[in-house]
């Protein structure tokens, strides 16, 4: 399953093979022929793609006629502030210095608690820094925003099918650079 955004001609992207559980994500800036998008359509071979309406005709057209014919769902959600994607996924995942000890057995105080994927951690202080280097500077040009804006979606769509507290908060995850 694929789970694009779109903006112009940059591009937040999550692959999820749900027997897995792996996510690859990431974000690319593509040429005006969408070359870039062509050869990650061509290295994954998606067979849903899961899109906002921020994604163009001629994305979807190129989707449509790419080899393995994906099906396709639309869902009208907007473009969110990373704050609060990051306090969705909050709701799956807990830090490491935010847990609280258990009564009873100490070796099974934590068994149930599953800690925040360390490439969020990252995308969080990446974002942190761009924002106090650049109090004025608009969102949408931190790093990762079309990275959170596909997961979020991701995310979403995974909640729609109730597979959210399987698929999503099992994933393993890894950023996947394009080039």
């Amino acid at each position: 399953m694929l789970t694009l955004v779109e903006i112009k001609n940059s591009f937040g992207f999550a692959f999820i093979d749900a027997t897995t559980n792996h996510f690859y994500i990431g974000e690319f800036e593509d040429d005006e022929n969408k070359r870039m998008l062509r050869t990650l359509i061509s290295r994954f071979k998606p067979v849903e793609v899961i899109h906002s309406h921020f994604i163009s005709h001629e994305t979807t057209a190129l989707l449509r006629h790419s080899s393995n014919k994906p099906t396709f769902s639309k869902l009208k959600q907007d473009l969110e502030v990373l704050e609060d994607i990051f306090k969705k996924l909050d709701l799956y995942f807990t830090n490491e210095s935010d847990l609280i000890p258990l009564e009873g057995d100490q070796n099974e105080q934590y068994r149930d608690i599953i800690k925040t994927p360390g490439i969020f951690l990252e995308m969080k202080k990446a974002i942190m820094q761009y924002e106090s280097e650049n109090p004025d500077g608009k969102q949408e040009h931190s790093p990762f925003f079309l990275t959170l804006q596909a997961m979020n979606l991701c995310l979403t769509y995974l909640k729609q099918v109730l597979l959210d507290r399987t698929v999503f908060l099992m994933g393993n995850f890894e950023l996947y650079d394009i080039v």
